[in-house]
């Protein structure tokens, strides 16, 4: 991780040192210098400074110093303050022709290194460092040569390689510290200190081991070594032994110097509190371990009042200040101890500002204002690996295709910006040629006016990408590289800094040196960063409200410049985090519903609820304090008023997001509040171009072959030629809902694709009458257009196409052309759906007024300002204002006001088993409508266990089913002829046990005295809802004279001896839920010649009950035949169509049954026939799952 920030030099009051200087002049600080080394690394107490204006130091020629062959490193700890002459020295020997020299290039606060052998000054072999050094900074340069290749180390690390294979080359130069061999340009402003030089190619390892560490000078390969601790007069020892090094001009020596080094510090502003946080530039082998940490804060920001307000222990990374005031600036500052007492240098300035409301600050921008950051290496990112994020909340004045970021112009850079103008540009991510045919990814969605949006593209050499609110919205193929530029960096306008402007606020504004992935991205976007992120060249949180200082949060610490051209450039409140929810409110009854929709990534501790009767909010007033995932109703409102809420999310530190997007509602008599009326005359609403409106939202998908639209309509009868109701797109792709005359009548029509001329278009059957409110939707699938009057299917046409996105406008009331078809009387409810609402959800939610939160609610226009504003809001998701035009105006609508309620609903209704007839409710008692009491009803969804009709228009009467029990739900509908409502119930049905019956005893038995009698039980016993095997039976004669025996089916009585009277049988046969029934029948013993046999056959043709029944998934049927027949036994559902032959063939007489299975059926009821010979006879029976 590059860890380049900006740092000051101390300027305090600390250790045993009456004054802790900066700057020491050479001829006093040994006086003042205390070299130690119990440190275990370099413990130094000062460094070599120059001031950029004729400063340097001098070594003389040595011919250890003129390393000459194909072996070298040098090494140096530099800390330029940014004044430094272009392209700087840092260490030079040689001058044109052979030779070695290590410098800065470029200038400013961060540039970059080059090292440099042979022919030095011109073109020799070079290698230029991949990183800045950043000013302010202590950072670690070494560079080596090893007759291949050319490397940069920084901070320990392989930076960059070249390669090479030349000899470095003889000189007799001096060599050089902060300027060149002429002594007269290249100068140097700042410290350098551990310079090192070897006529070795040190290895990676041996570099990033020993960067950090003393060295004594004698190790091998160490041709000098300057530790700028102390001088002799102007002189400081070469510790290797090769040749000292003087100073010149105003060159001296400053404390306290390279180590111990600062931590990289960091900052979080919190509710009444700021969180600190520090890297600790420990080293390879821990040598920059801290004993501790001294923490100071100031309120000026030069430090001119600088306090230790804490010291924290070895190892500690944090520090919480809680004594400090919401909406003050402060500047913090850290230091690392080490274990000798020795203090660092102060870590680079940090600006804080706590806040408890409105998300803080943010950069606000009008047009012809921006802000610029120098040129420097941390943001020339030149590979294929970059992200560029923002939250923006631009104000829809920006120029078109304002910039939001950019680097670069028509050859190299990258480039966030937003693509069109108005209330809802899209945005554009681009790198190369970035002001022209450069590779530009557009996105999908839509930029909303005046509400928090997060903005990212991403680079990866493969695939250009936008992310919207954190969601992937749009991806375009590319592989190229970003390349090398070296303009600034410019805020809210284009590198020319002269057009391009954008207008509004900005945010949490990142770059990075690579690419975050998707994921990354989700999961950090309404959060912020901590600064010291991998990658992270750049990052402003903007929370300083107020400060002249705009300094970056990240490692870098870059300080912006404000430049107003003509116009305002400021840090001020309000700003993103925590992030604002979305508000939505519904009207119920008197009273308004107010709810709330968190976006960030912790769920809020509460949420805030303002409300005001203006759109400016001049009346602004806190209403209540509610708990998160809970809604909030507004009883304090009056009727035939019109007011407008916000919403602000409560972190459970009590730090307030910025407000939400207004959300207006109209407390009224009417349920619709009021509604748009337009004269006919030149009378619309127009909304600008948005992605959203076309259907390529991220928040949702796009509507190519998806989509709804829905509007109450209240014509005056005065209808021009085919009336817009609304209309975005012309000829080539769009969708327009309009009336049209057709022969004295006025239908709605739906039309996608070419609207203007011969697109796809479908017509309601239906009048749409003049003076009264109709509701008209209109659905495409990809397949079907479809339109529906009332919440009733009303016309369909078949269709194939996308259709097609547009760069329009979307009006209400008028075409494109405003030259005709404007729309003359109200509108209201106006509703866009980038998915095909189903039958049901249109029929059950027309009426109904939506809070506007529903998933694929594009934009939801109920027009509930109040008569005089000129602004409409949308009350979807999505911040949406379109401006009325002409005449437009408010009025009171009543287009949900007549829909029927029920108001005294049925209750569940329990019936027995064979009930006969039964009156359930004078349905006028149920439903009510205010507007209309002439109400119509109708059975909406049948029940199949009792048969439901309407009698006398109003009474709502059952009939019993024979033998049909169970439970099933009734739907009634009322309707007033515009409206409807249901009302569902359960119906149940007892089942009451049948008593079996017996038969074919009505005459006495005779029994013969040389033989016997028998019958079949099963033949002579009848139940409906019990299979002849589940009965039982009893028989008892009066005498001993007869035997009885019964097998279970078989009855057989026979004579005891010689008996020859009569007797008495009771025959008791019960059913299988105890339900009996008994007879008695008389015997009598006679001849056989008297007695006329009963063969088992059936007297005559019948067809019993199924049983079990109701039945799930079988059932068996019986019938009996008293003689051979063709048989046909069918099952029909109750709309009379066939679903099972189970017989069809002949068949002897007798008695049979037949098993019905209908696993493969419906439940519900079911019609079984019998036919044989000319007998026919059908029963019902029910199939219940």
């Amino acid at each position: 991780m590059k860890k380049t920030d900006t740092i000051e030099q101390n300027k305090r009051i600390k250790s045993s040192w009456s004054t802790h200087l900066k700057y020491l002049s050479w001829f006093v600080l040994p006086l003042l210098i205390i070299v130690t080394t119990s440190f275990e690394g370099l413990a130094q107490k000062g460094a070599l400074v120059l001031d950029g204006d004729g400063d340097y130091a001098t070594a003389s020629h040595n011919a250890s110093l003129d390393v000459s062959e194909t072996s070298i490193t040098l090494e140096a700890w530099v800390n330029h303050d940014g004044n430094s002459s272009e392209d700087a020295l840092l260490i030079n020997k040689g001058i044109d022709g052979n030779g070695y020299r290590l410098q800065l290039v470029g200038e400013g606060d961060e540039t970059y290194v080059r090292f440099v052998i042979g022919d030095i000054d011109y073109t020799g072999p070079q290698v230029l460092s991949e990183s800045g050094i950043t000013a302010n900074r202590w950072t670690h340069i070494a560079a080596t040569y090893d007759g291949q290749f050319l490397k940069i180390y920084i901070d320990g690390e392989l930076d960059a390689t070249d390669t090479e294979d030349r000899n470095i080359g003889s000189n007799s130069n001096n060599l050089t510290v902060g300027t060149d061999a002429s002594l007269s340009t290249n100068f140097l402003s700042g410290q350098i200190d551990g310079v090192r030089i070897w006529n070795t190619t040190r290895s990676a390892f041996e570099i990033a081991d020993t960067y950090l560490e003393e060295l004594t000078g004698s190790e091998t390969g160490l041709v000098a070594l300057y530790e700028f601790n102390s001088a002799s007069g102007n002189t400081v020892s070469d510790l290797a032994g090769s040749s000292d090094i003087s100073f010149a001009g105003d060159a001296g020596i400053v404390a306290p110097g390279v180590v111990p080094i600062a931590p990289d510090v960091y900052v979080q502003n919190g509710n009444g509190q700021v969180e600190l946080s520090w890297d600790e530039r420990l080293g390879p082998n821990d040598e920059n371990d801290a004993a501790s940490f001294e923490i100071y804060r100031s309120t000026q920001p030069d430090g001119s009042d600088r306090t230790s307000i804490a010291t924290a222990a070895s190892g500690v990374t944090s520090y919480t200040d809680t004594d400090v005031d919401n909406g003050t600036n402060y500047y913090y500052q850290v230091s690392a101890v080490d274990g000798s007492d020795n203090e660092s240098d102060f870590s680079r300035m940090v600006n804080a500002t706590p806040y408890s409301q409105l998300g803080g600050a943010s950069l606000h921008l009008s047009k012809n204002a921006y802000g610029a950051l120098s040129e420097r290496p941390s943001l020339d990112i030149t590979g294929t690996d970059i992200t560029v994020q923002a939250w923006v909340k631009h104000d829809g004045q920006s120029d078109e295709n304002a910039v939001i970021i950019a680097k670069g112009s028509t050859g190299n850079g990258y480039m966030l910006r937003f693509e069109g103008e108005g209330q809802a540009p899209g945005v554009a991510f681009g790198i190369g040629d970035v002001d022209y045919s450069g590779p530009t990814v557009f996105s999908n969605s839509s930029i909303p006016a005046d509400q928090w949006t997060h903005v990212a593209g991403t680079y990866d050499g493969t695939d250009l990408k936008i992310y919207v609110n954190g969601k992937l919205d749009a991806t375009k193929g590319e592989d190229r590289g970003i390349g090398n530029n070296d303009l600034d960096l410019f805020i809210g306008a284009d590198a020319a800094a002269s057009s391009y402007f954008y207008s509004g606020q900005i945010d949490e504004l990142s770059i990075w040196g690579r690419t975050l992935t998707r994921q990354e991205i989700e999961d950090q976007f309404n959060q912020p960063y901590t600064g010291n992120e991998d990658g992270l060249e750049l990052y402003y949180k903007f929370d300083d409200a107020g400060n002249s200082i705009v300094r970056s949060s990240d490692t870098h610490h870059t300080d912006m410049e404000l430049i107003q051209v003509n116009g305002d450039i400021s840090v001020e409140a309000s700003g993103v985090f925590p992030v604002t929810p979305y508000g939505f409110t519904q009207v119920t009854g008197s009273d308004v519903e107010v709810s709330v929709e968190n976006r960030d990534i912790a769920n809020p501790a509460q949420y805030k609820v303002y409300r005001s009767t203006t759109q400016d909010f001049s009346d602004r007033t806190e209403i209540s304090t509610v708990s998160s995932g809970t809604s909030y109703t507004d009883t304090g409102v009056e009727q035939e008023n019109s007011y407008y809420y916000e919403a602000v999310a409560v972190s459970a530190s009590g730090q307030e997001s910025d407000r939400s997007y207004l959300s207006p509602a109209r407390v009224s008599e009417f349920t619709a509040g009021n509604a748009l009326k337009l004269d006919g005359d030149l009378d619309f609403v127009r909304f600008d171009n948005r992605n959203s409106l076309d259907g390529y939202e991220q928040l949702y998908q796009n509507f190519d072959r998806s989509m709804t639209v829905e509007a109450w309509v209240n014509h005056d009868g005065t209808i021009n030629e085919n009336a817009i109701i609304l209309q975005k797109g012309t000829t080539s792709g769009g969708y327009k809902l309009q009336l049209e005359e057709s022969e004295g009548s006025v239908l709605a029509s739906f039309t996608i694709g070419d609207i203007d001329y011969t697109g796809p278009r479908v017509y309601s059957g239906s009048h749409i009458p003049a003076n009264q409110w109709t509701h008209i939707a209109a659905t495409y699938d990809g397949t079907d257009l479809k339109i529906y009057v009332n919440g009733e299917l009303d016309g369909t046409d078949t269709e194939d196409r996308d259709i097609g996105a547009n760069e329009y406008p979307f009006l209400i009331g008028a075409p494109n052309a405003l030259d005709g078809s404007f729309f003359s009387g109200e509108l209201d409810e106006i509703r866009i759906w980038n998915t095909t609402r189903t039958d049901t959800e249109i029929a059950d939610n027309y009426y109904k007024m939506l809070n506007g939160s529903q998933e694929g609610l594009i934009a939801y226009f109920r027009f509930d300002e109040a008569q005089g504003s000129t602004q409409t809001y949308s009350s979807a998701t999505l911040a949406m204002s379109g401006e009325l035009q002409g005449d437009a105006t408010y009025s009171n609508s009543n287009a949900l006001s007549s829909q029927p309620v029920v108001v005294n609903p049925i209750q569940k209704i329990t019936l027995d088993e064979d009930f006969g007839t039964f009156v359930v409710a004078d349905l006028d008692t149920v439903f009510q409508d205010d507007d209309n009491p002439e109400l119509n009803y109708s059975i909406k969804v049948p029940c199949h266990i009792v048969e439901a009709e309407i009698q006398s228009d109003t009474s709502l009467v059952f009939t019993s089913l024979d033998n049909i029990f169970g439970a099933d739900t009734l739907t009634i509908q009322a309707s007033d002829g515009a409206t409807t409502a249901e009302q569902t119930f359960i119906v149940e049905v007892i089942s009451v046990n049948d008593l079996p019956e017996l038969a074919g005893f009505e005459n006495d038995i005779k029994v013969p005295f040389d033989g016997s009698f028998t019958a079949d039980m099963y033949a002579r016993t009848g139940d409906v809802e019990s299979h002849d095997s589940t009965m039982t039976y009893t028989f008892d004669v009066d005498t001993s004279g007869i035997n009885v025996d019964f097998n279970g089916q078989f009855l057989t009585l026979s004579p005891n001896g010689d008996f020859d009277g009569s007797a008495t049988l009771d025959i008791t046969v019960t059913d299988e839920d105890g339900g009996e029934t008994s007879i008695s029948v008389g015997v009598d013993m006679v001849e056989s010649t008297d007695i006329v046999e009963e063969p088992g056959i059936p007297g005559e043709f019948d067809l019993k009950q199924n049983y079990p029944n109701p039945f799930n998934p079988t059932t068996q049927i019986s019938y009996a035949l008293p003689n051979a027949a063709q048989v046909q036994l069918t099952v029909y559902n109750a709309l009379g169509q066939e679903v099972a032959k189970l017989v069809n063939a002949k068949q002897s007489a007798g008695t049979h049954n037949v098993v019905f299975d209908a696993k493969n059926l419906p439940s519900g009821m079911y019609i079984y026939r019998l036919r044989a010979a000319e007998f026919e006879k059908v029963q019902k029976m029910m199939l219940v799952k």
